[in-house]
């Protein structure tokens, strides 16, 4: 109930309270001290952040619990997360990986973490990250930032797909925290992935679900083969920790 009036709350302020004009006259917003760009962000995206209601849970457990050590970032969307995480310790040199398969949010990305001066010794991986390859994988070009994973039979909308020992290869990294948004490819983990996660400080996880049954599945896999445990849950967003 709580969840259905935020998001009745969040989308009344934003459809009642942001006209177009003041999108068009705000070029720049600041969230949680990082400076963004309205490069076409879209009404519901400029919205949110305006209001400052943007992936709040996530934010909140990023703020609260994440350290400056390497962070892989799947699904990173805008880059908005990783780029809080790497503003608040932006004296620590840590490795920041986004994984995004969307091209826009890549370059928006590039963008928002040069023009806050925090993208040193970080990396943009363009890829749909899979633990397992699947045939038939495409990707979804539509003309906005939210582009999802989609069944297509568009030849132009292929890319790549990574898997987590990939990015191990080419990144060389061990030991290191996770923000993994990857739109209910979730239920897809496999042993390979969850043993990796032995080498995980913690975790930030969005269940595509209302199912709690789904969840507890969820929980219990992640239990069952890494070190992490569920520690706190905030609407579908879920935190864990070794």
């Amino acid at each position: 109930m709580i969840n259905k009036i935020n998001l009745f709350l969040g989308n009344f302020l934003i459809n009642k309270f942001v006209p177009n004009y003041l999108i068009k006259r705000i070029k720049f917003l600041k969230y949680n001290n990082l400076l963004i760009e309205n490069d076409n962000l879209g009404r519901h995206i400029f919205g949110s952040i305006f209001f400052r209601f943007y992936e709040k849970a996530e934010i909140y457990f990023l703020k609260k619990y994440f350290r400056p050590i390497t962070t892989i970032d799947i699904g990173s969307g805008l880059g908005i997360l990783s780029g809080i995480l790497k503003k608040k310790y932006k004296k620590n040199n840590f490795l920041s990986i986004l994984v995004e398969p969307n091209k826009k949010n890549i370059n928006f990305s590039k963008k928002l973490f040069k023009k806050n001066k925090i993208d040193k010794n970080t990396n943009f991986a363009n890829y749909v990250f899979m633990f397992s390859p699947k045939k038939k994988i495409h990707f979804d070009l539509r003309n906005v930032l939210d582009s999802k994973i989609i069944k297509s039979k568009k030849k132009n909308s292929k890319i790549k797909i990574i898997k987590f020992d990939d990015l191990k290869k080419k990144f060389k990294f061990k030991n290191f925290q996770i923000i993994l948004d990857i739109e209910g490819e979730e239920f897809n983990l496999n042993e390979n992935f969850l043993k990796n996660l032995n080498y995980c400080e913690r975790a930030i996880i969005e269940i595509h679900s209302k199912s709690q049954n789904k969840q507890k599945k969820l929980i219990n896999l992640i239990h069952k083969y890494s070190k992490l445990r569920f520690k706190e849950k905030k609407n579908f967003t879920f935190y864990f920790e070794k």
